[in-house]
């Protein structure tokens, strides 16, 4: 999932469909990476 979730954000898109990516993730990693990178302060 975390291949699928970086691929996506090195597309030039303006919209993404998202399905769930931060299920297989543990709570820690996922804050972080939505903060980081899907979140409205993402890149």
């Amino acid at each position: 999932m975390r291949v699928s979730l970086a691929r996506s954000l090195y597309a030039d898109v303006d919209i993404y469909l998202l399905d769930d990516p931060l299920a297989a993730l543990d709570c820690i990693v996922a804050k972080r990476i939505y903060d980081q990178c899907i979140g409205p302060k993402s890149l």
